[in-house]
């Protein structure tokens, strides 16, 4: 994921199965989702890593990254979101202040904070951040309901300007036809708060693994034959657990919406 107006380079590597190759001299191009070129140019190639710098881009969306080699040609994607829940820089800050010696690269920090970001919008049924989606929708006299809320804005309905009503709980009317492709705007006004912020950082610290503790973070019970401490162990979807943090997913389950009109 890319913020919106910052530059970022992008690094891809290619493979033959599954072994590192090289794929010569490569171009890249860039398209968003209209198939729209927003860049192309050489990348540089770095032992066996090629990069290249993506201006920022003004538009949320998708973007489709073509890596055509002299020897080998590859595809990846990116995508443009309006800001991000936390700063590479605050999670090393984490890292310095526990003591954490372990060193991590951008680029899996940068899954990281992706992964992080997925998982708070697919728990919470909401974005904290502004994105671009497309989705198919079926349509009840005239109406339909986008799998999310926070709607921010309706932009097209089948590839045209959309002029009807829409609701930020994702209920959109004006439709015509038993089905609709729907191009949208979502995420929390405001930015990033304080505690949301808060919260993605402490789930970033659980997937580097970087905590300075002597019990897990999901742990209710576990008995300890020396202290004789006992304590109880929450996992990952047992018992309505969906974050494996307890802190962060009672966050995420207090402001949780419910999407209209799905069981």
């Amino acid at each position: 994921m890319i913020k919106r107006g910052k530059s970022e380079v992008l690094r891809h590597t290619f493979y033959v199965d599954d072994t590192v190759a090289d794929a010569g001299t490569v171009t890249v191009t860039v398209t968003d989702e209209a198939d729209t070129q927003v860049f192309t140019g050489s990348a540089i190639k770095t032992g066996n890593e090629y990069s290249f710098t993506l201006p920022g881009q003004a538009t949320l969306g998708r973007l489709a990254i073509e890596w055509n080699g002299s020897l080998l040609d590859d595809t990846s994607a990116e995508e443009v979101i309006g800001s991000y829940l936390f700063e590479l820089a605050e999670l090393r800050e984490i890292f310095v202040a526990r003591d954490f010696k372990k060193a991590y690269s951008n680029s899996l920090l940068r899954d990281i904070r992706d992964q992080v970001t997925e998982t708070f919008e697919s728990v919470a049924n909401l974005s904290f951040v502004e994105r671009r989606k497309t989705v198919r929708v079926s349509v009840v006299a005239g109406q339909a309901f986008l799998p999310v809320v926070a709607v921010r804005q309706v932009l097209t309905v089948d590839g045209e300007s959309f002029t009807g009503d829409f609701t930020p709980n994702g209920w959109v009317d004006g439709l015509t036809g038993s089905s609709a492709t729907v191009t949208y705007e979502h995420g929390l006004d405001g930015g990033v708060t304080a505690e949301a912020k808060g919260m993605a950082l402490e789930l970033a610290v659980h997937l580097t693994g970087a905590q300075a503790k002597k019990t897990p973070d999901n742990a209710e019970q576990l008995t300890d034959a020396t202290t004789g401490n006992t304590y109880r162990l929450s996992l990952v979807g047992t018992r309505g657990i969906e974050v494996p943090v307890p802190r962060v997913d009672a966050f995420l389950k207090r402001i949780k919406f419910d999407v209209p009109g799905v069981a």
